[in-house]
């Protein structure tokens, strides 16, 4: 639980030092790119400037209070756009329930469970389909990732070796909750997780 909490702050750190620095420092020499009379110069402003944005969509994904400013789903919804703006994928999402009241350390859990099994289905799956499905019950909340990728067969030993399986399993089960995964080779994965939650007003 301190491991994740530290690494939580130490993204917080990150995504500040990016967008305070770095961020407004590229915008900066974008500005002066784009007006120079050089045609040239002017198209690499632009092309600073894309930089600029791709780090600022970094910044806020890796902040923890993204998901507290923005809500859950938005929160999935915009993490969903930067993936098919980055890579040619079919992403879908599907909220069920009202995500309206989850408590804040669920949700960033939920969050972050998302966010690492989507990646784990890209870099390593070689998914082209991913759909995400949130369920929130009177009682818990229901986080499903589900691929088509290449899958894997000895869980166990993937599990062992696996730094995000084991980083998405702790942050279910410090919240009471648990994590499921199921993968069959030349099928796909999927990843569940299960958070208890308190009911809804």
């Amino acid at each position: 639980g301190r491991l994740l909490a530290a690494q939580d702050r130490e993204r917080a750190s990150i995504a500040r030092e990016l967008h305070d620095d770095m961020v407004q420092r590229l915008d900066g020499v974008a500005r002066l790119l784009r007006t120079a009379d050089d045609p040239d110069r002017a198209r690499w402003g632009e092309d600073v400037a894309a930089i600029s944005a791709d780090l600022r969509g970094l910044s806020h994904r890796m902040h923890p209070s993204l998901v507290q400013l923005r809500g859950l789903q938005e929160a999935l919804e915009g993490l969903l756009d930067e993936t098919r703006a980055q890579h040619c994928l079919d992403l879908s999402l599907e909220i069920r329930g009202d995500p309206v009241g989850i408590p804040p350390e669920a949700a960033l859990a939920a969050f972050r469970i998302a966010q690492e099994a989507m990646r784990n289905a890209i870099r390593h799956g070689k998914a082209s389909v991913v759909r995400v499905v949130v369920n929130r019950s009177p009682t818990e909340l229901i986080v499903s990732v589900r691929d088509d990728g290449v899958g894997f067969g000895d869980l166990g030993r993937r599990s062992a070796a696996g730094l995000g399986l084991h980083s998405m399993r702790e942050r279910a089960q410090l919240l009471r909750g648990s994590l499921e995964i199921r993968s069959t080779i030349g099928v796909g994965t999927e990843v569940t997780a299960r958070v208890p939650v308190p009911e809804a007003a």
